[in-house]
């Protein structure tokens, strides 16, 4: 029941400056970190707008001094519905977020297999693997839109995205779990495949991948460049 306010261009989110649950305090985009201070819901108003509520403090979105002039700061304070306080969300013709869910990730090679962190890990570092399709919260992915048609993966166990390790694109660079950063590691658009599979291609040019095309249980998944090849193709089943 919360939401996310993410800048399309910069990936950055709105949230409380240090934290502070004091009226007036600055509102600022920060890295997403997952913390309800970056957090808010909706409250219908009568006229169809929205006063929009921290999900920590209470506080609602508000113009500071009730300005409505160019560059005027945007700061929380205790909910009243006032006019400064309402906000009218407005349909952007930026693309279509088309892959918004959570999914298990399964190989197309054989979808028994799923995406998984070894170990059911919530820790930055942990690997990335296919192994055997169990429905646990270690192997569902909610796909979240990035901007210019990337999103981020992240793990729902642990909050952490899937990231090429030293954000590069050379072959054979591993996957793993990692603090979201905003890098080009990081960002993957999904491109479709004529066979319904769909492959995984990062910012960095490079694809999803599981080492050596092997579909076996712990074969490690790595980057690579793009050859569709079976190795490189998924099936996205969503979680309902």
């Amino acid at each position: 029941g919360t939401y996310t306010i993410t800048d399309q261009k910069s990936d950055f989110v709105a949230g409380i400056r240090n934290n502070s649950t004091a009226n007036a305090a600055v509102i600022e985009t920060q890295l997403d970190k997952g913390s309800k201070y970056q957090r808010w819901t909706l409250k219908k108003q009568s006229d169809g707008s929205y006063c929009i509520l921290n999900a920590q403090t209470g506080k609602a979105l508000y113009l500071i001094g009730g300005k409505t002039a160019n560059g005027t700061n945007v700061g929380q304070y205790g909910y009243s519905g006032t006019l400064n306080q309402r906000f009218y969300l407005v349909q952007s013709s930026a693309t279509a977020h088309t892959y918004s869910n959570t999914y298990t990730i399964r190989a197309a090679g054989k979808t028994s297999l799923a995406l998984d962190i070894v170990n059911a890990s919530k820790d930055g570092g942990a690997n990335a693997r296919i192994y055997t399709y169990s429905g646990g919260a270690a192997q569902k992915f909610r796909l979240m839109y990035s901007g210019n048609g990337y999103y981020r993966i992240m793990n729902v166990n642990s909050g952490k995205v899937l990231g090429i390790k030293g954000d590069t694109n050379a072959n054979g660079a591993n996957v793993r779990q990692a603090t979201w950063m905003a890098t080009n590691g990081q960002r993957w658009k999904v491109v479709k495949n004529s066979d319904g599979s769909v492959t995984l291609q990062s910012a960095l040019g490079t694809a999803l991948d599981v080492y050596a095309g092997s579909m076996t249980p712990n074969a490690n998944v790595d980057s690579w460049a793009v050859n569709k090849t079976t190795a490189q193709k998924w099936k996205l089943v969503k979680v309902s």
